[in-house]
């Protein structure tokens, strides 16, 4: 049987062809072997998700003399023993439901890297950052070369470019479950030859599968409202989260869409067994279904093996805004946690609280807008609990601290499970006004009276009362004479106004008497004398 040639076939040392069965002896060792070795002191980049040397950081976790160790990673999929150590500094680029535990529930202390999706590869590959990195890979071909599975995203630049540079140590996971994936011939389709590879051990074991995520009545409604937004013809792309995930189960009508999207999921998988997905014609990477990591269950995973349909490519040629503003009429469907009047969203954190990370969800809002035809749809449930408490996900202003994941130029579509909100071309009072209009109907009377005392909501077209009437017909004239004040010559410039003079209006008459009088207290101050 071809080595590889389905997902699952058991790694078999002899069926390699001498050289290459030479190549991976020299390389081959335990998970245990190779975390003994690592020094006391060191930096890791493990991958993001599912592709991520589990078999290596268990065995770190049998170890506790460790100083310092600078673990950089993101999505982490399972509370490693390694984690719990006090000398381990995690820094993720984005927070999953054990980094959310072990911030929440065990006090301890994990830095987010506030990088976009793209820029996370110039942070990995800074000089001097990573000594380590760990993949795991499919088993290798007969000439040597790996695929590196459903992770491209940072993973194809960070092994190329450390690799090359030679102070990075690259430890590989070889996992026969792992999909063999299609790539480009511009980024080796995907592979690392053996050659380059410090260590590898075998871990075959199921790849971890996301979980199918139950949507709420809410989101159900959410995506009720997103799927009419979706058009035949569209390229569309997906984010992370249940409502994205539910929409894509509910174009079965649709006809001729694409796929451009940073992660490929199972739903993607039902779009295009269904024959909805046509993916010709596009003109970036025309026939291909695109991708640069993918995250689901073995329906995906075996559906991705070796598909001659599906390219996964670097992160800066999936996610680069200038790419996808080329490709016509992409609808991107995206998740947040709350927006303000602005239309700022918050996707990420609330407050200080991390919730999950960055991405790349700012660049695919923004290559939707570029796109001709294309839209950034943002979805998020009209309200959310604190405590035993309810509040609005639309309001006058987030909650302190928190940081903007979309800001308010680049908003566009918003979707609740109360409606649709305009807020592409809408002015502050507009955009105001239509948020409200999807905030929860509990929420409206007092998110209007917020509007109101905040000036957001738009006040009469005219003037409120005639004095403000009689000051904007006469804003010249006040000027002329603020600056006349600040001269020391309020009372010449007084004298001389011909609407004081011929008392146009009673205003300069006060004004002059009032200058007058001043003049004289001014006047007997200085000379010693008592004011009268």
């Amino acid at each position: 049987m071809e080595i590889s040639a389905r997902r699952g076939q058991p790694f078999e040392l002899d069926a390699y062809p001498p050289s290459t069965r030479a190549l991976l002896q020299e390389k081959l060792s335990t998970a245990q072997e190779i975390a003994a070795q690592f020094p006391r002191r060191c930096s890791l980049f493990t991958t993001f998700a599912a592709s991520a040397a589990r078999g290596l950081m268990r065995a770190l976790g049998n170890r506790e003399d460790w100083e310092q160790v600078d673990l950089y990673c993101a999505l982490t999929v399972e509370p490693y023993r390694f984690l719990r150590h006090p000398n381990v500094h995690i820094r993720s680029a984005y927070f999953s439901p054990v980094d959310r535990f072990l911030v929440g529930k065990m006090h301890k202390s994990i830095s987010h890297v506030p990088r976009q999706f793209v820029q996370f590869c110039d942070y990995l590959t800074e000089p001097g950052r990573i000594q380590i990195i760990a993949h795991t890979c499919t088993p290798p071909d007969a000439d040597g070369y790996v695929n590196l599975g459903i992770n491209v995203e940072t993973m194809y630049e960070a092994l190329n470019v450390l690799g090359d540079r030679g102070e990075t140590q690259i430890v590989l996971e070889i996992n026969p479950q792992m999909p063999w994936v299609m790539g480009d011939e511009a980024y080796d389709f995907n592979r690392l030859h053996l050659s380059r590879v410090h260590k590898v051990y075998v871990n075959d074991e199921a790849l971890p599968q996301l979980p199918k995520l139950e949507p709420s009545d809410a989101e159900k409604r959410i995506a009720g409202h997103v799927v009419k937004l979706i058009e035949d013809g569209d390229t569309v792309q997906f984010g992370i989260g249940g409502v994205p995930n539910y929409v894509a189960t509910h174009l079965g009508d649709r006809r001729e869409l694409k796929i451009h999207s940073e992660m490929l999921t199972d739903a993607m998988v039902d779009l295009v067994e269904s024959g909805v997905v046509d993916c010709r014609g596009k003109p970036y990477y025309d026939g291909y279904v695109v991708g640069t990591f993918a995250a689901g269950s073995n329906k995906l995973y075996d559906w991705l093996h070796r598909n001659e349909g599906v390219r996964l490519l670097p992160v800066r040629a999936v996610n680069d805004p200038a790419l996808i503003g080329q490709i016509p009429r992409l609808k991107s469907v995206n998740s947040a946690l709350a927006v303000d009047f602005h239309g700022q969203f918050c996707s990420d954190a609330i407050g200080y609280k991390q919730v999950s990370g960055i991405g790349g969800q700012l660049e695919f809002v923004i290559g939707a807008q570029r796109s001709p035809g294309g839209r950034s749809i943002m979805c998020l449930k009209s309200t959310r609990k604190v405590g035993s408490k309810r509040v609005s996900n639309i309001a006058a202003a987030l909650p302190l601290g928190t940081p903007i994941a979309v800001p308010r130029q680049f908003a566009d579509v918003v979707v609740t499970e109360w409606g649709v909100a305009e807020l592409r071309h809408a002015c502050a009072f507009e955009r105001t006004r239509r948020l409200i209009s999807i905030a929860h109907p509990d929420f409206r009377d007092a998110l209007v009276k917020q509007a109101k005392q905040t000036g957001t909501w738009g006040g009469d077209s005219g003037f409120a009362t005639k004095a403000h009437v009689a000051f904007y017909d006469h804003l010249s004239d006040v000027v002329r004479l603020q600056k006349a004040w600040k001269a020391g010559k309020l009372l010449q410039t007084l004298k001389a106004s011909e609407a004081a003079s011929s008392g146009e209006h009673p205003l300069f008459a006060k004004a002059l008497e009032g200058a007058s009088r001043a003049s004289e207290l001014l006047t007997q101050l200085r000379g010693g004398e008592s004011p009268k």
